[in-house]
């Protein structure tokens, strides 16, 4: 079910393939489908339209000073969210992952699996911890960075505001 241009295998029918700007209407696509359960990360606000979302796509694959890798996850052929390793940092043996998912594909443990493959392609770069930051609201996210055998490791308090209410920010560490 993966395409040719398959960057890592996650299942039968889960891939992660390099994102890249021709991927931009459905990024779009995605985005305006599940705003709502979105609203969270920074950028969404931002995407209105499809040339937007070639921004959003742009300013996260050329930006290579820091060692990032950016996907699209695939589901049954389907794109069905993004997953990225925001930086890789050799001298810590960290990165930091961040990820986000369509509420149609919630539920398969497509998020779960990809970190589990993603700690073996890291292992073979020779870093050691995964981060990920979840707003403290965030349940979800929240529940995927425990059952990756993540542990809490700081509260960024008061770190954002959304219509009017303020979140703090969870940062959990993955031993990889």
């Amino acid at each position: 079910m993966c395409n040719s241009r398959i960057v890592i295998r996650i299942s039968d029918n889960i891939c992660l393939e390099k994102l890249s700007l021709t991927d931009a209407d459905k990024i779009f696509q995605l985005v305006e489908e599940n705003r709502e359960t979105l609203h969270y990360l920074d950028w969404v606000s931002n995407v209105r339209c499809v040339i937007f979302a070639q921004e959003y796509i742009s300013k996260r694959i050329l930006n290579t000073s820091v060692n990032s890798e950016w996907f699209k996850i695939t589901l049954n052929g389907k794109v069905v969210g993004v997953f990225g390793i925001k930086y890789i940092c050799y001298d810590r043996s960290e990165s930091e992952i961040g990820y986000w998912l369509a509420k149609k594909a919630q539920g398969y443990g497509v998020i779960s699996q990809s970190i589990n493959s993603i700690k073996k392609h890291l292992r073979k770069k020779r870093i050691k911890t995964i981060k990920i930051s979840c707003i403290s609201e965030n349940k979800n996210a929240i529940a995927v960075a425990i059952r990756a055998e993540g542990v809490r490791v700081n509260v960024v308090k008061n770190y954002k505001s959304i219509n009017g209410k303020t979140f703090n920010l969870n940062v959990y560490s993955i031993r990889v």
